[in-house]
């Protein structure tokens, strides 16, 4: 449940958001008293730049409890972050690097410390410093803090070396000492390595496929040669192929160059393919192809094997083509109402979060007017805080046994399921509801 807070204290969360804007920062907003997003950003990400302050004010109009995270790396101007768990591994480290401690921007998080900078250099993900000589963590690009003002788990966020007017400074880290040098030295034979696999890759396939082409360009030619009669100029253009699409990009729009780009890189495909499919979706057969695809050129550089980072893949269309009603039930969850059911079928204390996933298909339910709906059991458990998504399916199993929740279509590929409630929040049964 979220909290009540004054109006004051609201007002200064939008004002930090606001805050981080005026320093090139990208803001996104978290569910309030936690580190989770409130939103689906993979729009940011995809278009590669800032809300507007315009929609920041709207966001936090909506629901002016939500924390102020910060979305690091490109779409903050290049701002990544050290983040020390531990205080004890903070004061290490500001011990041997005095110098960057005492003026680099410095936030203190519930246990330990995020001390911020400004750089040219190119990191996703995240990366355990550990085996360098370092405890702490980098973060980079695509990944979030979360930023001072902000209330999580009861501790508030707060500066401790606030930023200079003009920003977050730039660091080299080639000289500066931030980071071990042993990580750059990996980082940068990593990353030279895998661009000349993927440069090699490349033109393999561009060989194989002026080889294809040409082969079926002098096979083409004869035969039109051979079909056309002799009254028709052999000039005029053919008609393509029925069913034939041609797509305005490539998987080679979507390299990687080194591991722990796949995640966003395969988002950025997915919101390709969705935006070009249209309303009509994409057909599953047709994305597992586009996968294929880009894994055969640049699988060499993933951590997954091929059918995991599959199956994450089309759940990424999923997610895509469910943006909208994703972002209606975030909106809506904190008011949907608890069914009275809920109690009864999980009354043990320890159930709270199987009795709010129960207030969550109430809400998803209501949002399609008492029609089917679709929802995967990652995105239940995140929306409820379930540690596995097995949690969630173990509640929605309950649900069916209990016939409260029918199951009209199950999802291929780990896809999400179709879902129907068959009652209402009395527990009364509905008219005309087959349970499946």
């Amino acid at each position: 449940m979220i909290s009540e807070r004054t109006t004051a204290t609201t007002s200064f969360l939008l004002r930090q958001a606001e805050y981080a804007h005026d320093m090139g920062l990208c803001p996104i907003p978290m569910q309030a008293g936690t580190k989770k997003p409130a939103i689906i950003y993979s729009h940011v990400i995809d278009k590669g730049n800032r809300p507007s302050l315009e929609t920041l004010r709207d966001w936090w109009r909506r629901n002016p409890d939500w924390n102020v995270g910060l979305l690091l790396g490109s779409n903050s101007g290049g701002v990544m972050a050290l983040d020390f768990d531990d205080r004890n591994d903070y004061r290490s480290w500001a011990g041997t690097k005095p110098e960057l401690a005492a003026w680099l921007p410095t936030v203190q998080t519930r246990d330990g410390f995020h001390v911020y900078f400004q750089t040219t250099e190119k990191f996703t993900a995240s990366h355990d410093l550990r085996s360098h000589g370092l405890s702490g963590e980098l973060k980079g690009d695509g990944t979030l803090t979360v930023f001072p003002g902000s209330i999580v788990d009861g501790h508030t966020y707060s500066w401790v070396i606030q930023p200079e007017p003009t920003g977050i400074p730039p660091v080299c880290l080639a000289t500066s000492g931030l980071v071990p040098e042993s990580f750059l030295s990996t980082i940068h034979n990593f990353t030279q390595t895998a661009t000349q696999k993927t440069k090699r890759n490349r033109s393999k396939s561009q060989k194989s496929k002026n080889t294809v082409n040409n082969g079926k360009s002098q096979e083409g030619t004869q035969s039109v040669t051979q079909s056309v009669p002799q009254s028709v100029p052999q000039s005029v253009p053919q008609s393509p192929p029925p069913n034939t699409k041609q797509t305005q990009f490539s998987v080679f729009d979507f390299a990687i160059q080194r591991q722990g780009q796949r995640n966003n890189t395969l988002l950025k495909l997915a919101a390709a393919l969705g935006n070009e499919a249209g309303p009509q979706g994409v057909d599953p057969d047709e994305a597992s192809r586009w996968h294929d695809d880009w894994f055969n050129q640049f699988g060499e550089l993933c951590s997954t094997d091929r059918e995991t980072s599959e199956l994450e893949f089309l759940d990424m269309l999923d997610r895509y083509r469910g943006d909208t009603f994703l972002w209606r039930l975030t909106q809506a969850l904190p008011a949907a109402p608890m069914p009275n059911w809920a109690k009864v079928v999980f009354p043990a204390k320890s159930s709270s979060k199987a009795r709010e996933l129960c207030r969550l298909l109430v809400c998803a339910d209501q949002l399609n007017d008492g029609g089917t709906f679709y929802l995967s059991f990652r995105k239940m458990a995140e929306l409820v805080e379930f540690a596995e998504a097995s949690a969630a399916d173990r509640v929605v199993k309950r649900l069916k046994r209990k016939k409260i929740l029918a199951i009209p279509e199950r999802g291929n590929r780990h896809k999400a399921n179709v879902y129907r409630l068959l009652v209402d929040c009395d527990g009364r049964i509905r008219e005309a509801q087959e349970v499946q």
